[in-house]
């Protein structure tokens, strides 16, 4: 799945006369999450891009983003962080030792 190079997204957004710090801030949210959201998930700066150059969110970013299943409902965010199995257990290591 790819979706938008961040060098296209960057140059669509300065198409529109704005830069991605001044989107953030015009939009109300920190002025780096739009730079942010070119590397990594950043939901207000993807939002945000997004809603300036008139493209869903699924289409720029494909790897983070599923169109939604009914015409008019909100896209669907993919969870696809890497969760290591063993920290959601608690240690049974130190258990032992306190215990």
């Amino acid at each position: 799945m790819n979706g938008w190079h961040p060098a296209d997204i960057k140059a669509a957004v300065e198409k529109t006369g704005t830069n991605l710090t001044r989107l953030a801030i015009d939009s109300g949210i920190h002025p780096a999450a739009c730079r942010r959201a070119l590397a990594a998930r950043n939901i207000p700066g993807e939002r945000a891009i997004a809603m300036r150059i008139g493209k869903p969110l699924w289409e720029l970013w494909p790897d983070r983003w599923a169109p939604p299943a009914n015409e008019g409902d909100s896209p669907i965010r993919i969870d696809n962080r890497r969760r290591d199995p063993a920290s959601a257990a608690p240690d049974a290591e130190i258990q032992h030792r306190k215990g």
